[in-house]
C-alpha cells in the first residue's frame, strides 16, 4: 500500500512539472508573437518613410503671363471685305487697358463708325452685300449693327484680342425684261426687248411701259403681206392673252431670277371670212342606222383652224359598235379627206385656212366585221350551289361579260373561296357587294361556239375524334386520332401532320406538380393519326390535345382547296399501380431484438421503388422507407406471442397494401449460480516493468498536454499491474 501511495505522489509531481513547462512554453509563444508584432510595426514605419521619399511636386504647364492686378488689355479689330479683298483694322481708340472691376463696351456708334466703306460691291466676280451683322471672335455671337446692340467685354486678367468680322451675302444680278413681239414686212416675228436691272436683294424697280412704246412700234411694224392676204396690226395682247390699250407699270422686287413681261402684236388679214364644215360619215347607231357627225366654224381671212382627232372621240365612243345581219361591227379607224387611215389619233392634226368661200371637209368611219358566235359558261359547285350553265346572246368572241356571285347555299363546314376556270386556272372573287363582274376575251374564237368551265372552290373544315384513355402509370399505349372533314363527315385524305400534347402539369385531378410536357408528331394517313408507344408517366387525370396541321389538297376539280386545321381534347386517366406486401413469420426469445423485412412489389411483379411502410406490434409502431422493393424494420423487440401487421402506405404512384405475420416467443434459460473461489493475496508486488516506468520529458520534448496524458497512462498501468499481482 505504501508503494502505491509513493507512486501516486510521484505522478503528482510529474503533473506539477508539466504544468510549469506549459506555462513556460506559453510565455515563450507570447514572446515570439510580440517579437513578430514588433517586426510588423517596424515594417510599416519603413513603408511610410519610402512613401514620403517618393512624393514629388507636380509642376504645371507654362501659362501666359497674368496681370497681377486682374486687368486686361483688350485689342479690338474690325475685319471686312472690299472690292480689293479682305481688310483688317485695329481701332486704337477702342483698344485699351480695362481695370479688374471695369469693362469695355462696344456700342452702336462704335459699330457705325467702323463699318465697311461700302455696303455693296463686287469681288472676284461675285456681288457682295453687307448684312449689317458682325461675328464676335471671342463668343462666336452674331449680332446686328443697331441701337441697343452693345457688346460688353470683361477683364480676365490676361490680355486678349477681339475681332469683329463683317457678315455678307452674295447674290447674282436679276433683270426685268420687257419683250415686244411684232412682225416685219415679210411676216416674220421680231422680238424687241428692254432690260432693267434690279441690283441687289431688298431693292425694287418700277418698270414703266408707256403708251408711246406701243405707238412707236405700231408705226414701224403696222402690217405685212403673206399668201395673197394683206395683214394689218389690230391690237396688242399680254402674255396671258389680255387686251392691252393703256400704260402699264410693274413694281418688281429682287428675286434672284430674271422676270419677263411679254406683249404681242396681233395682226388680222383683210378679206371675206369662210364657213368651214367638218363631217364624219359612216358612223352607225346600235341598230345600224347612219349617224353623221358635223362641226362648223367661221374663220376670218389669214386665221387658221386646226382640226384634231379629239374633236371626234366622243362621237366615236357613242357609236363604236353595232350589229347587223349576224355580223358584229366594231369601230376601227377614220379615213382623212384624202382617204388615208388615221393610225395615230393622238398626234393627228389638220390645218384649215379660209379661201374666201364656204367649204366642207369629210372624214369617214371604218368598222371591223365579226361573225356572231355563242358563248356558254358552265359552272359546277359540289358543295351547295349545284351545277348549271349561262349562255350569251350576240357573243362576238371578244367581250363576253359575266357577273360572278357567292354561292347561295354554302354548306356548314365549307368556306367558299372563289370561282376558278378549269383551263386557265384564273380565279374570280366576288367583291364586297357579293358580285364580281369579269370580261372573258376569246378573239381567236370569234364567230364560233365557245364553252368555259368554272368550278366553285372551297376550304373544308375538319374535326378530330378522340377517346378517353385509362391506364396504369408506366403503361405504354397507342393513341389514335380520327380526322374527318365537316361537310360529308368522311375521313380526310393522306397528308398533313398531327401533334399530340400531354401537359402533366395541367392536372384535372391529383397528379405530380412540375412534370414535363410530352409531345409527338406523326403523319396523317387515311384520316388517322396513330401516336405509338406513349408512356403514361404520372398518375392523375389530364387533358391531352391533338392538333391537325391541315392539308393543302389543291384538287379544285373536286371543289376542294385545303382541309383546314383543327384540334380536340380528351381525358387521360393514369392510375397508380396496385401493390402486394409480404413478410415471413418471426420467432425468438423474450427480449430479443430482430430486424424484420417486408417485400413489396407492384402488380407487374416489379419492386416498389419508394414510399413508407409501418409495422404495428403490441401497440407499438415501427416505420421504414421502401427502397428497391424492401422495407427493413430495425431492432423490433420480441415480448410475447402475437400477430403483427405490416402496411405499405402507398403514394401517387402506388396503391397501399398490407400483410400480417406471426411472432412466436420462448422464455430464456435460467443461468447457473457462480461458485466463489478464494484468492490468495501476493506477499510482495513485483517491481514495475521497465516499459511502464515514467520517463522525464523536458519542455522542449513535445506538447505538454501529451505529456500529461502519458503520465496518467503510466499511473493507470502501474496501478493495474499492482492489482493483478
Amino acid at each position: 500500500m505504501d508503494k502505491l501511495k509513493t507512486r501516486v505522489l510521484f505522478v503528482a509531481l510529474i503533473i506539477l512539472a508539466l504544468v510549469s513547462v506549459s506555462a513556460v512554453a506559453a510565455a515563450d509563444v507570447d514572446d515570439v508573437v510580440s517579437a513578430e508584432q514588433d517586426d510588423i510595426d517596424l515594417s510599416e514605419e519603413t513603408v511610410s518613410d519610402v512613401q514620403s521619399t517618393e512624393e514629388t511636386e507636380v509642376l504645371t504647364e507654362d501659362e501666359p503671363a497674368q496681370n497681377p492686378d486682374g486687368s486686361s488689355y483688350i485689342t479690338v479689330k474690325f475685319s471686312y471685305m472690299t472690292e480689293d479683298g479682305p481688310v483688317e483694322v485695329v481701332n486704337q481708340s477702342l483698344s485699351k487697358k480695362v481695370a479688374a472691376n471695369r469693362n469695355l463696351t462696344i456700342s452702336y456708334s462704335n459699330l457705325l463708325n467702323n463699318k465697311p466703306p461700302v455696303n455693296r460691291f463686287k469681288y472676284n466676280g461675285l456681288n457682295y452685300n453687307f448684312t449689317q451683322y458682325w461675328e464676335n471672335s471671342v463668343t462666336g455671337e452674331i449680332f446686328k449693327q443697331g441701337r441697343g446692340c452693345d457688346q460688353v467685354f470683361l477683364p480676365t486678367g490676361y490680355n486678349y484680342t477681339v475681332v469683329l468680322t463683317a457678315q455678307y451675302e452674295t447674290y447674282v444680278d436679276t433683270f426685268v425684261n420687257i419683250s415686244y413681239i411684232v412682225k416685219d414686212s415679210t411676216g416674220n416675228e421680231v422680238n424687241i426687248t428692254e432690260s432693267y436691272n434690279i441690283p441687289y436683294p431688298g431693292s425694287y424697280y418700277d418698270v414703266f411701259v408707256s403708251k408711246n412704246n406701243f405707238t412707236n412700234l405700231n408705226k414701224t411694224y403696222n402690217g405685212y403681206n403673206l399668201d395673197g392676204f394683206e395683214y394689218y396690226l389690230d391690237h396688242w395682247e399680254d402674255g396671258e392673252g389680255n387686251f392691252v390699250n393703256s400704260t402699264k407699270s410693274y413694281n418688281h422686287g429682287y428675286t434672284g431670277e430674271n422676270y419677263t413681261v411679254t406683249y404681242k402684236a396681233i395682226y388680222k388679214a383683210k378679206g371675206k371670212p369662210s364657213n368651214i364644215t367638218v363631217k364624219v360619215v359612216g358612223l352607225k347607231d346600235v341598230n345600224g342606222n347612219d349617224v353623221n357627225s358635223e362641226l362648223t366654224n367661221k374663220i376670218d381671212p389669214g386665221v387658221t383652224w386646226i382640226i384634231r382627232y379629239a374633236m371626234f372621240e366622243d362621237e366615236i365612243d357613242r357609236y363604236n359598235t353595232y350589229d347587223a345581219n349576224g355580223i358584229h361591227y366594231t369601230f376601227k379607224h377614220l379615213l382623212d379627206p384624202e382617204g388615208v387611215p388615221i393610225t395615230d389619233p393622238e398626234s393627228y392634226e389638220r390645218t384649215l385656212k379660209p379661201n374666201g368661200t364656204d367649204y366642207t371637209v369629210v372624214f369617214t368611219a371604218v368598222y371591223d366585221e365579226e361573225v356572231i358566235g355563242n358563248f356558254t359558261l358552265i359552272y359546277t359547285d359540289k358543295f351547295g350551289h349545284g351545277s348549271g350553265s349561262w349562255s350569251s346572246i350576240n357573243n362576238y368572241g371578244v367581250d363576253f361579260t359575266h357577273t360572278f356571285r357567292t354561292p347561295a347555299d354554302i354548306p356548314s363546314g365549307a368556306v367558299f373561296l372563289y370561282w376558278e376556270r378549269e383551263d386557265t386556272k384564273e380565279k374570280y372573287y366576288p367583291n364586297s357587294s357579293d358580285q364580281y363582274q369579269y370580261t372573258i376575251t376569246y378573239e381567236e374564237f370569234a364567230g364560233k361556239d365557245v364553252k368555259v368551265y368554272v368550278n366553285a372552290v372551297y376550304d373544308l373544315k375538319t374535326s378530330i375524334e378522340l377517346e378517353e384513355i385509362t391506364g396504369y402509370v408506366g403503361d405504354v399505349v397507342d393513341i389514335v386520332a380520327k380526322i374527318t372533314e365537316n361537310v360529308n363527315n368522311t375521313l380526310v385524305p393522306t397528308g398533313g401532320t398531327a401533334t399530340l400534347t400531354i401537359d402533366y402539369s395541367n392536372k384535372l385531378s391529383n397528379g405530380l406538380l412540375g412534370a414535363s410536357t410530352y409531345t409527338q408528331t406523326v403523319e396523317v394517313v387515311d384520316g388517322q393519326a396513330v401516336f405509338k408507344d406513349v408512356k403514361l408517366e404520372n398518375p392523375g387525370t389530364y387533358a391531352y390535345k391533338v392538333e391537325y396541321s391541315g392539308y393543302e389538297y389543291n384538287q379544285h376539280s373536286e371543289g376542294i382547296n385545303d382541309y383546314l386545321s383543327s384540334e380536340a381534347e380528351s381525358k387521360l386517366n393514369i392510375l397508380p399501380l396496385n401493390t402486394t406486401t409480404t413478410s415471413e413469420d418471426v420467432s425468438g426469445t423474450v427480449g430479443d431484438k430482430k430486424d424484420i423485412t417486408a417485400d413489396i412489389v407492384d402488380q407487374n411483379g416489379d419492386p416498389v421503388q419508394n414510399g413508407t411502410a409501418v409495422l404495428k406490434v403490441n401497440g407499438k409502431e415501427y416505420t421504414a422507407e421502401v427502397k428497391d422493393g424492401k422495407a427493413v424494420f430495425k431492432g423490433v423487440e420480441l415480448t410475447e406471442n402475437t400477430t403483427a401487421t405490416i402496411e405499405y402506405l402507398g403514394n401517387d404512384y402506388y396503391n397501399p397494401s398490407n400483410t400480417t405475420i406471426q411472432i412466436t416467443v420462448t422464455a430464456p434459460e435460467e443461468p447457473e449460480e457462480p461458485v466463489d473461489e478464494p484468492v490468495d493475496e501476493p506477499e510482495e508486488e513485483p517491481s514495475t516493468p521497465a516499459a511502464e516506468k515514467a520517463v522525464p520529458v523536458t519542455p522542449a520534448a513535445g506538447n505538454p498536454i501529451a505529456l500529461v496524458v502519458l503520465a496518467l497512462m503510466t499511473l493507470v498501468s502501474t496501478v493495474s499491474f499492482g492489482r493483478k499481482k
